[in-house]
C-alpha cells in the first residue's frame, strides 16, 4: 500500500497493522511474487513500515515465516 492508502486507513480509525513478510531472502521472495504488482517489488515491500509510520500509524507488528526444504512452516515473530 502507498502512504496515502495507509493514511486513509488511519483516518478510518485503524491504529495497528500486522505485516507478514514471507522471507527476507530476495531470491526466495522474488520466486514467491513473480507477478508485476507492487507486492512483487522486494524493496517496496521492505519499506512498508516506513510508509505506515509516515501515514500516522505508529503501532505495528512484523512477522515472517520461512518455509523449510522439508515443507515445514516456521513462524518467527
Amino acid at each position: 500500500m502507498d502512504k496515502d492508502e495507509y493514511h486513509q486507513l488511519k483516518l478510518a480509525g485503524v491504529d495497528f497493522v500486522v505485516l507478514w513478510q514471507e522471507t527476507y531472502n530476495k531470491e526466495i521472495y522474488n520466486s514467491l511474487h513473480s507477478s508485476k504488482t507492487k507486492k512483487s517489488d522486494f524493496e517496496y515491500r521492505l519499506n512498508a513500515y516506513e510508509r505506515m509510520l509516515n501515514a500516522g500509524i505508529k503501532k505495528y507488528e512484523w512477522a515472517f515465516y520461512q518455509v523449510s526444504l522439508l515443507g515445514d512452516m516456521i513462524v518467527l515473530c
